[in-house]
């Protein structure tokens, strides 16, 4: 039985498990859904769907997963960084989001990739309302 990306303590994981639930996972939800969506790279837009998981009811960004709109199945292409990817995009929220949101960022790289990253970012509903500064 694989990990459960929303619920399950993904700091326990080894970078192996990780990976597999995060391809798992976009395996068997090809398409964003109000509670987890997509996003090739760390933007501003990802910033945007951050602050709107915080506004309502929390949710699942999957960082370094390819989805456009006509695609029928999700890409893992990875985020090219030779160092750790999740301290940007922690940096990138505590920054741009205010009141800060409650959220979690794990990373983990392709196995035969090490330097295509993943990060989970995990967030909670928010008792405020929270809103993009940048």
């Amino acid at each position: 039985m694989g990990i459960d990306l929303l619920t399950d303590d993904l700091s326990a994981a080894t970078n192996d498990e990780l990976f597999s639930s995060v391809e798992a996972f976009a395996k068997a939800q090809p398409n964003e859904g109000w509670r987890h969506d997509y996003t090739l790279e760390w933007c501003d837009s990802a910033l945007k769907k951050v602050a709107a998981f915080a506004n309502t009811f929390g949710g699942l960004l999957l960082v370094g997963v390819k989805k456009e709109k006509t695609d029928l199945v999700c890409e893992l292409l990875g985020v090219e960084s030779p160092n750790e990817y999740k301290t940007r995009i922690a940096s990138s929220i505590a920054a741009n989001i205010s009141p800060t949101p409650s959220y979690d960022v794990f990373e983990c790289c392709m196995p035969s990739i090490p330097s295509k990253r993943f990060c989970v970012v995990r967030v909670k509903a928010g008792k405020a309302l929270l809103l993009v500064t940048k």
